[in-house]
């Protein structure tokens, strides 16, 4: 918020600040309705959508609440249990795969590739947000530190993606 106040002017800044404060209320709801109806789709038929809801708000309320160097701090704790799991599931789905969407790879497969990509690390673009954080980082920032942890993400996604196309056709992923 400070940000955009010094470089808009305090008006715009404050009008900005709104902005985004609704459509992140508007993208948080919007969440907690898809993963409930998530959960629902796949393993609760029939449950009500209302208890996820609550549930998911409980749980995320204590670090929405609390201060921003305790939740980078449960990060760092929960990021290696994230990947395995992540890791995990997509490794199973490896099992039930179809290889034939995957190769050959086409000279007019690249651009759609390459835009795919940009999709892709969209996904990723936290990264420039987590940026602003940098003056609650305690110690010189130093990219080479979270190097492996890019690269193990970048690994993930590329394992989730492929089983994704060999699971569901490159279309619907």
């Amino acid at each position: 918020a400070d940000i955009f106040c010094l470089s808009l002017g305090k008006g715009v800044g404050r009008a900005v600040c709104i902005l985004y404060a609704l459509w992140f209320s508007f993208y948080a709801g919007f969440l907690l309705r898809s993963g409930a109806d998530r959960f629902i789709i796949t393993v609760f038929h029939g449950a009500g959508a209302w208890i996820f809801i609550i549930s998911m708000l409980l749980l995320c309320l204590p670090a929405a609440l609390g201060q921003v160097r305790y939740l980078g701090r449960s990060a760092m704790i929960f990021r290696p249990l994230m990947a395995a799991v992540l890791l995990l599931i997509t490794v199973s789905g490896f099992l039930s795969i179809d290889l034939s969407p995957l190769l050959p790879v086409t000279a007019s497969d690249l651009l759609p590739n390459a835009y795919g990509a940009l999709e892709t690390a969209n996904v990723l673009a936290v990264v420039f947000y987590l940026a602003f954080l940098r003056r609650n980082i305690e110690g010189k920032f130093r990219c080479r530190d979270y190097l492996g942890w890019c690269i193990c993400l970048l690994l993930i996604l590329f394992l989730i993606t492929t089983a994704c196309i060999g699971m569901f056709g490159a279309h619907l992923t």
